[in-house]
């Protein structure tokens, strides 16, 4: 069985080909050109191994969390080949959930979400105990360092998401569906709505002057 995963949540970019549970071959990129880089790296990937996209069963796509971006480009990608390619099986996992089997006992996996914030879940491997949320800087205090993983963007997941992808092949932990995980409204739509909270309470301090 030949799976294509895709992953374009972080500043790397994953194609890799697993034959069965094994990792077959990998191409990766570092970088911000994933929309650019994607199609051809998975078509030299798959050149390499003598296969087409036909060739491929199953399609496993990381679906947050990460990059708004790169989280629609590695879920646009899946959904336009599944739904040419309407036999083939679905996987979707998160990265929080990779971060796990960097290690053998339940721990928390950690991911810098910028402005002092935390994407935070808690695995046991294939067993998920606390589900992918935000938390503050100040509350990651609490959690002992021997039972954290926090998010590296320079090592190499690679075996690891095939790990949790064989994982989810053997328990047919399939999905129906593709649904992104954000946890967080962009950047810009946080921004507009301080500024908005902002005005708001500035118009409400000068109506209580005029009262």
């Amino acid at each position: 069985m030949n799976t294509l995963i895709i992953d374009t949540t972080s500043s790397t970019l994953y194609c890799i080909l697993m034959r069965d549970t094994v990792l077959l071959d990998q191409q990766t990129k570092v970088g911000n050109q994933h929309s650019a880089l994607l199609n051809q790296s998975i078509a030299d990937l798959l050149a390499r191994n003598n296969l087409t996209l036909t060739d491929i069963d199953t399609y496993a796509v990381c679906v947050g969390t990460g990059s708004f971006t790169g989280i629609r480009i590695g879920i646009g990608a899946v959904k336009g080949y599944t739904t040419v390619y309407s036999d083939a099986k679905l996987i979707c996992y998160d990265s929080l959930h990779v971060l796990s089997y960097t290690v053998n006992k339940p721990v928390h996996c950690l991911m810098d979400a910028g402005r002092q914030l935390y994407y935070h879940a808690v695995y046991n491997r294939l067993v998920q105990i606390t589900a992918p949320q935000v938390i503050t800087a100040e509350q990651t205090q609490a959690i002992p360092q021997e039972d954290c993983v926090l998010f590296d963007n320079t090592i190499d997941y690679s075996p690891y998401i095939c790990q949790l992808v064989a994982d989810k092949i053997a328990n047919n932990q399939y999905s129906h569906a593709i649904h992104p995980l954000y946890l967080r409204q962009p950047q810009a739509v946080e921004e507009l709505d301080s500024n908005k909270l902002l005005s708001l309470q500035y118009i409400g301090k000068n109506d209580d002057k005029k009262s």
